[in-house]
Formats: C-alpha cells, structure tokens, sequence
C-alpha cells in the first residue's frame, strides 16, 4: 500500500467495533513503534469526543483506498485520505430515478392483480417507463461513486469519471500547495458538506462537496507542515553532499537501480471498449481528447437509419409481410446492403475516432487522421502557448457542454474542435503550462545551487593552492 515515514500512523481499523484489521506492516529500518490498544482508543475518544469524525473519517478512507483500483498510484505513494462526495448528492441524484421505478412497477403490480381488459398497452409503457428509471438509478449512482478526493504523502488528487465517456484527474503536489480555503451554503454547513479549494503553483484545485471539509483541511495542513520540513532537510542534505563532493571528501556515489514493479495492464480488447466513445482520457500524465459524441450521432444518423430500414425491409421480405424477392435472393442482397452500409459506420466511426488532441507536460499535438487515407499532425511545445481561449457556439453547445479551445502559439492558432467540456480543456492547458513554469524555477534554482557551489569550490581552490597563499603573503607584507 506503501511506504510509511516518521510519525506517520497505520491500523485505523482500530477505531471498528469489529476491530477487524485489513492490513499489516512490516519494518524496513530501526525505529519506535508506538501501539494504541482498542480499550485505550475506546477510552481516548470517551475523554476527547472531537477526535471522533477525523479518525472515523481516517478508517473510512482505508477501506475505501483498499476497495477502489488505482492504477496510477506510485509503489511507495500512501493514501491518507480518500472519499466520495457527500452522500447528499447521492440521494438528490437518485430521488426521481427512485420514484419513476417505484410508481413504474406500483403500475405493473396493480395491472397484473386487476387484469383487467385493455392493460396491454398501459403495461408496456409502465414496463419502459420502470426500465428507463431503473438505468437512470444505476447511471446516477455510478457516476456519484465515480468521484473521488484523495490526499496522499505526495500530492492531492481530484478524480472525475464518466463511464465510458469522460476521464479526468487534476493533480498537484503537495509541495506546490500555497494556500487552502472552505466554501459552504447554509445546507452544507448544517449537513456537513463543502467545497475545499486549493490554492496551488499549477493554478486552483478543488475538492467538491466533500464531508467535514475542515478536517480534511487541517489534515491537508499536517502533510504540508511534514512535506516543508522534509523538504528542507533534504536540500540542507543534497547542498551539503553536492560541497563534500565537489570538494573531494566523498566519492561519487553510483546510481541506485529502481525496484521493479509489476503492474496488471489492460489488454487490447479492455482498451478499445474503454475508449470506445470516451472524449477525454488520461494516461501516463498524457491527456486525450476526440470530439464531442454528437459529432459523431450527426454524422451516422443516417447511415444508422438506413441501416435499421434495410434489415426491417428484408425481415419483412422473409416473413412475407412484404414479399419482394424469394427468400434466398433478399438474404443475400441483404448481407450485401448490410456490409456495405456497415463498412460506411465504420468509417464514419473511425474517420470520428482518428481526429484527437493530445497535451503532454511537453507539447500538444494536433492530429487529423482519415480512415485508410492520409495523416496530418501538427505539434508545439507548451512553454510557446501564448494564450489559450474557448467558446461554446448555439444552444446545443451549451446544452451538451461542447465547443472549441483556441490555443494562441506565436503567429499560429490551434484548434481542439468541438470536444466536450472546453473549460475543462482550458483548465488543463493553464496547468501545464503552470507546471512547466514551475519546473523551469526548480531548474533555475538548482543552477543558482551549483553556481554557489562552484564558487566554494573556486575559494578553496585558491586557498589550497600553495603558488596561491605564496602571493597572498607577499601581498600582506606590501601592505604592512
């Protein structure tokens, strides 16, 4: 799960009645371990009931961290928190859904005991009306549990997922946090809900409608408090080693090698069905783009018409319903009209797939690809993009949340035609680019280290050197 560091604590099992533990832990260097008993915990929280909602809100986040996959998670990142949004927004999201099945099947059920003449139609309808809400509830809730907010040793997380549709992960380390701040409605602050915003080098995260968001950020404040002294006892470490090293007191340590981890990766066929319609996906810190899904419906409409048409007209050829052809000549001119007009969906679909936008922390690419045809890519580098922009055009653009993102890079203009949510998109390029500023100031600073560094090294060069301090005395008794 991880790798635990000073002061850092595990076995929040504890706080279940139960006590049922999950975990273990093992040492990978000398060190105290303190160990808290169920009676003594049972006690502490008697005496300090504050402590409660935080170490409750602890053991929730390890059975959730043990129960949701994440792939991207680093071998010895550890997650200290992770959760849901309110479960409020659950049950505003289920309610309808809830009562359209209820009713649909309170319909059905009054149909079947009556039976009374003349239901049929009444039955269907009740029928479709109980499908319908019930893939309404199962979509609602899944798309709810989709979302998650997570602290870890290294860096915050906001997940946002949409089945096979949307996939985004805005991050930041913990390092690059600045600030933090609570937003809540009068609702939120009687239920216990609210919106944790952070204020970051990389731009503003959020952590939505999530539970006691006080005490996540007085957690939140904690790894930072840890991270900053980390940090400053590694640099003090890095520009004393670097001294010592230029100065010949230590010799030049060889590079370790990196563990190997194994990690399950998705086959091909789980791949292609997970980005079958997906308009935006993120892998390896690589977004993805494709266009809107309405581009794509617009486009097949009518193929997709056509289609249904042709097999409606030769199963009623077969059925005699309407007797055209014999049998044998319409299966055959029906399996030659299918693939056809199948190998035109197709082309469709792939001339829809092909055309996608890529931002890495590096540079974005543009590219324009047709189905057995040509291929056009455009590409520049993110610390060029001078502005970035978006509009969403017509009621249907603001309807299904598309539009265009227009990237301003020198005297050239790009495009990310039509993909959805383009605020989403702007807000992902305003990122990188933070984050290559960010990165560019690390660099600058540590070439400011090195420079001190060869300056030291340049002092004691002309101390040691004996021709040097021969000169330097000289200059002495002139002076004197």
């Amino acid at each position: 799960m991880g790798v635990l560091r000073d002061d850092d604590q595990f076995g929040y099992e504890v706080f279940d009645p139960q006590a049922v533990y999950l975990t273990s832990a093992f040492s990978v260097s000398e060190g105290l371990l303190f160990r808290v008993h169920h009676e003594s915990v049972a006690e502490l929280l008697h005496s300090l009931p504050g402590l409660a909602v935080p170490l409750q809100m602890q053991a929730h986040s390890l059975r959730l961290s043990l129960e949701i996959p994440l792939d991207w998670r680093k071998p010895d990142e550890i997650i200290f928190y992770i959760d849901r949004r309110h479960p409020y927004f659950m049950w505003a999201r289920i309610f309808l859904p809830i009562l359209v099945f209820v009713a649909s099947i309170t319909v059905l059920a009054y149909l079947a005991l009556t039976n009374f003449p003349g239901t049929l139609l009444p039955g269907f309808i009740a029928g479709g009306l109980g499908l319908a809400g019930g893939l309404w509830l199962i979509w609602n809730y899944v798309d709810w549990s989709n979302d998650y907010s997570i602290i870890t040793n290294q860096r915050v997380i906001f997940q946002e997922r949409v089945v096979l549709l949307y996939d985004s992960r805005q991050e930041a380390p913990l390092s690059a946090i600045l600030s933090s701040k609570i937003d809540s409605s009068q609702i939120g602050r009687l239920i216990g809900y609210g919106d944790l915003i952070l204020k970051t080098f990389t731009g503003t995260l959020a952590f939505p409608d999530v539970r006691h968001p006080e005490v996540i950020a007085n957690l939140l404040d904690d790894r930072r408090r840890r991270v900053e002294h980390v940090n400053q006892r590694l640099e003090k470490k890095k520009l004393r080693r670097l001294i010592r090293k230029r100065l010949g007191f230590v010799a030049d340590e060889q590079p370790k090698e990196a563990p190997i981890v194994r990690q399950l990766r998705p086959g091909s066929l789980s791949v292609v069905l997970a980005n079958l319609l997906r308009m935006r996906w993120e892998q390896n810190g690589v977004i993805t783009y494709r266009k809107h899904w309405f581009i794509l419906l617009q486009k097949i409409f009518f193929p997709g018409i056509l289609m249904l048409g042709w097999i409606a007209l030769v199963i009623l050829d077969i059925f005699k319903v309407l007797p055209l052809l014999d049998a044998t000549a319409m299966l055959g001119l029906g399996a030659i009209g299918i693939l056809l007009i199948g190998f035109w969906c197709w082309y469709i679909y792939a001339d829809w797939s092909n055309d996608i936008y890529i931002v890495s922390d590096e540079q974005i690419i543009d590219i324009y690809k047709k189905p057995l045809g040509a291929e056009e890519k455009q590409v520049a580098p993110i610390k060029s993009i001078q502005s970035v922009e978006f509009e969403r055009l017509g009621i249907l653009g603001l309807v299904l949340n598309y539009g265009t993102v227009y990237i301003r890079v020198g005297d050239t203009r790009y495009t990310f035609d039509t993909i959805y949510d383009p605020s989403d998109a702007q807000r992902d390029l305003f990122q990188r680019i933070d984050r290559y500023n960010y990165a560019e100031k690390k660099r600058q600073e540590d070439d400011a280290r090195l420079r001190m560094v060869d300056t030291i090294e340049a002092y004691h060069a002309v101390v040691g050197d004996p021709y040097e301090r021969t000169e330097r005395d000289e200059a002495k008794r002139i002076v004197k």
